[in-house]
């Protein structure tokens, strides 16, 4: 099982409404996951199939540990959410991440409050389409240092949160790219990756060489070893060690 929820405010364009008493605090949690009664999904095996007209965030079991959007993989958010575009996409779930991958170094969109149409993501870079009535924000798991709209370089102002960056775009439909983070801690991200990776393998080598040295040597042993005569007194342990009767 799974909840969806959707992040998405600008459907209700520009407006603010407050009725005191009319909603419990504890249900205030629950808003979200109303406003995704559009959303459709079918379950199928290893995941699901979903038509959505807005973007949701689908929150997974904490025994989900990754998930793929049309073969795609996406790592995710806060509190095991993915983001998933509007539109027909196939979701298959995992419950164990795919080794030795790179895509967690990824810059990931950690919310949105525009409509997210399409998204690709890079290694430093996340490119995505949306639609919005107003304008829109959006908060990244690094901190941006370029932003393109429809081409176009965007001023912006990045602003710093407790676990993400996030800046204002402007409202209407747009083709976004976003760079984020630098090319030295990216790189130190990537060379720490790889060289757990390479000690991994090594470590596996390692012990696979010795398994076999250790298996071969008792092999050498039994085929090697002098039987003991019957009337010599010698005696031969399981080690291949004799020794005299006293």
């Amino acid at each position: 099982m799974f909840s969806v929820g959707e992040c998405r405010f600008s459907r209700f364009a520009r407006s603010t409404i407050y009725a005191e008493s009319s909603v419990n605090p504890q249900d205030m949690l629950f808003l979200s996951n109303a406003f995704a009664a559009e959303v459709e999904y079918n379950y199928i095996d290893g995941g699901f199939d979903v038509k959505a007209p807005y973007s949701f965030f689908a929150q997974m079991p904490d025994e989900v540990k990754e998930i793929r959007v049309d073969n795609v993989p996406l790592a995710p958010s806060r509190n095991n959410e993915y983001l998933i575009p509007a539109g027909n996409h196939r979701v298959t779930t995992y419950k164990e991440v795919v080794s030795f991958s790179t895509h967690e170094l990824q810059t990931r969109i950690l919310s949105f409050t525009g409509n997210l149409l399409s998204v690709s993501y890079g290694q430093r870079d996340v490119n995505f389409s949306y639609e919005s009535d107003g304008r829109a924000l959006i908060s990244l798991n690094r901190k941006p240092t370029s932003l393109k709209i429809d081409g176009k370089e965007y001023p912006f102002e990045s602003m710093k949160g407790n676990d993400c960056f996030s800046i204002y775009l402007p409202d209407g439909k747009h083709y976004v790219s976003i760079v984020a983070g630098d090319i030295f801690s990216y790189g130190i991200n990537l060379t720490s990756l790889w060289s757990i990776t390479g000690i991994a393998i090594m470590g596996s080598f390692g012990v696979a060489l010795l398994l076999i040295l250790y298996f071969s040597l008792k092999l050498i042993k039994r085929k090697y070893r002098k039987p003991a005569s019957a009337g010599d007194g010698v005696v031969e342990n399981e080690d291949g060690l004799t020794g005299n009767h006293a």
